[in-house]
């Protein structure tokens, strides 16, 4: 239905008749927008303008990527969107400072002017530059404006509607800045109980104080719901993104700590983008204590996103079947399992005709034979000082550099060899056959990708063939009803809370529950075309794809569509010739017509959505190519645990929308000839 130039999808069947409504849209994360008057880094009021120019291009939907407050460090390290210290607030660094008043103080006013004009205009953002700005205008303005926003009826209502999370959020705030930083389990009230924070939050010498969080999370909440209004008067769906994970330094963390296993940390396991499997450092969840109040917790989370969204991204779907789970004491995911799963014993594992030592098996071992491989000319000085025999043929680590925390923890200056001494150390903790189910004793899971490590080609013949068989069971059978079990449980409640669309990030490692459970509750998966699901395919085949799904071209964790044209040769010609069924050689780059092709081929798809990265739609245009390199583009590098989120786009919004004509028509035409 219509209703103001805005289109509402909610429900579990969507399907009317032959009625089979089909959308497009563009996802961009909102630091990445760049208007002529921010502070260096995407507001919400380029999020306005960018409604008008979806709407003038014959777009129904802009996607974000995670809005929610990051701020700890106060460095490059809360650049990271899925890093959330709250699950409710809105990050202060998106205020649009346009629409708020402007200084008194001429002198303070002016300068904050100049070092906002001089972010505005580099390249990539400087996040600590930006947010010191903007909190330095907001505390200003908080002294100017703050007694007079507070009596308002509005301020009153938004206080007493959100008392549940935000006193605890102004709470945890100060205590936050009044640690600058430190750890939570540093912290003299980290062990507070509910009511000692609430009363930490009335405390009347800390008023003023308290109030400013609550000043700044008023002035977002009322700027995001007036874009939220303003996009459904044009008939633009904002779809917003809820992250699988918590800070370990979150509010959440500290007000609830009995929700939270912060003991290990979530990731996920090794794909084509991080051989390694990923360590994010959010802490497990607790589903079981989750699910006695009827996952409140989860449901406060949904009902705060459908106050400004009408469709949102799930985070890593596959944490609701299961998550990889990492001990804290390592780093790689390599070193991770599956959470839940139905470990092997060790009655089990000899069943499947493997020769299982516990030590032998679960020990960091590293052969003679491999020393001079990994630690080159210094691995006589490594084995004495770092390591220990285990029998006549191997040897482990030894207790001071045993897990992989203390192996980074080694001055590289001390260490024969440096920082490639180190990264040997951290490779033979990788060396395990099996890893240690902390809550089962004498229960194991398969190391993956095991075949990969330098013990694996130490096993016989015989040997090799037991574990291939033995693991293809463990990782994608044996679990499987289980995970699908929990994901039910899980999932039904949660949705049962919301008329929001909802849409899964379904990539990744996927058991043959997760497709059963998303037709099921009909989650829209996600489909891409260069990462099929099926087995044995180079590319989805797009004119195949199931209606409750959302086609894109790349997403933020790779490399967008050009990048990924320039970097795999052998890929590139197969896709030219088997898939745009051209002969001879690829051409090089993805030229303006190539980008053409491979977009309407989303766009025809019967996916209910084809929602593209900007960088995406820009290759459309042979002056943006010319302008833009392919590798400026990548938003994200999974496989790298600190990367600086810092993207922005190449031009304004305000000159996206008037300048780029030759692009904005070629993306209407496009819309417009596959019938979205």
């Amino acid at each position: 239905a219509e209703a103001y130039g805005a289109v509402y999808l909610a429900g579990l069947c969507f399907r009317e008749g032959d009625y089979m409504p089909r959308y497009a849209g563009t996802v961009i994360p909102l630091f990445g927008l760049r208007s002529e008057n921010d502070w260096g880094i995407g507001d919400f009021g380029a999020l306005h303008q960018m409604v008008d120019w979806a709407a003038a291009t014959r777009q129904h939907m802009l996607q974000l990527l995670p809005i929610n407050d990051t701020t700890y460090t106060r460095t490059i390290r809360d650049s990271y969107p899925y890093n959330i210290v709250s699950v409710m607030a809105l990050h202060p660094i998106y205020i649009h400072i346009d629409a708020l008043p402007r200084l008194k103080d001429e002198a303070l006013w002016n300068e904050l002017i100049r070092r906002a004009q001089e972010l505005s205009v580099l390249e990539q953002t400087d996040y600590p530059a930006v947010l010191a700005l903007k909190e330095e205008y907001l505390h200003a303005l908080y002294r100017q404006e703050g007694a007079a926003v507070m009596r308002k009826k509005a301020f009153r209502q938004f206080v007493s509607s959100s008392a549940d999370w935000l006193d605890s959020y102004v709470a945890y705030c100060y205590l936050r800045d009044k640690y600058d930083g430190l750890p939570l389990h540093l912290w003299q009230e980290y062990t507070w109980d509910r009511a000692q924070i609430e009363r930490l939050a009335a405390a009347p010498e800390l008023k003023s104080e308290m109030n400013y969080y609550r000043f700044v999370q008023f002035l977002l909440h009322e700027q995001l719901q007036a874009v939220t209004l303003y996009a459904e008067h044009k008939g633009i769906l904002l779809k917003g993104d809820i992250p699988i994970g918590v800070s370990s330094h979150s509010a959440e963390v500290w007000l609830e700590p009995a929700l939270f296993d912060t003991e290990h940390a979530a990731g996920a396991p090794p794909d084509q983008f991080a051989e390694e499997g990923q360590n994010w450092g959010f802490p497990i969840y607790r589903w079981d204590v989750m699910s006695r109040n009827g996952f409140a917790w989860w449901r406060k989370r949904f009902e705060g996103m459908a106050a400004y969204f009408k469709a949102f991204r799930i985070d890593h779907i596959l944490g609701f079947f299961r998550i990889w789970e990492v001990p804290t004491k390592q780093v790689s995911g390599l070193l991770g399992h599956f959470n839940p799963a139905l470990p092997l014993t060790e009655k089990e594992i000899k069943e499947y005709g493997f020769p299982f030592d516990r030590q032998f098996c679960t020990l960091p071992l590293i052969h003679t034979d491999d020393l001079q491989r990994v630690f080159g000319r210094y691995a006589g000085e490594v084995l004495v000082g770092y390591l220990r025999p285990f029998d006549a043929n191997y040897f482990t680590l030894d207790l001071k550099c045993f897990y992989q925390t203390d192996i980074l923890a080694l001055d590289p200056d001390s260490v024969p060899g440096g920082n490639d001494t180190i990264a040997g150390l951290m490779r033979v903790a990788t060396e395990v056959c099996f890893v240690i189910d902390p809550e089962k004793p004498g229960s194991f899971h398969p190391r993956i990708s095991f075949e990969r490590t330098l013990r694996y080609s130490h096993l016989n013949i015989e040997e090799k063939r037991v574990w291939q068989r033995m693991s293809e069971d463990y990782f994608y059978k044996r679990n499987d009803a289980l995970w699908k079990e929990t994901a039910l449980s899980h999932l039904i409640p949660l949705l049962s809370s919301t008329d929001m669309l909802v849409c899964a990030e379904d990539l990744g490692m996927i058991p043959p529950a997760v497709p059963e459970v998303m037709e099921q509750l009909q989650l829209l998966s996600l489909v891409l075309e260069r990462t099929p699901k099926n087995l044995g395919q180079d590319f989805a085949d797009m004119e195949r794809q199931p209606y409750c799904s959302v086609c894109t071209t790349s997403t933020h964790d790779m490399p967008p569509m050009r990048l990924w044209w320039q970097q795999n040769e052998a890929l590139r010609q197969r896709y030219y010739t088997q898939v745009l069924g051209e002969e001879g050689s690829a051409p090089e780059v993805c030229t303006p017509d190539l980008a053409r092709r491979i977009l309407m081929r989303h766009l025809k798809a019967a996916s209910m959505l084809a929602i593209f990265p900007l960088s995406d739609w820009m290759a459309l245009s042979v002056d943006l190519q010319r302008m833009v390199p392919p590798e400026s583009e990548q938003i994200n590098h999974p496989e790298d645990s600190h990367h600086y989120w810092c993207y922005r786009m190449p031009m304004t919004v305000e000159a996206l929308t008037a300048d780029c004509k030759e692009l904005n028509e070629a993306i209407s035409a496009l819309i417009r000839a596959s019938g979205r």
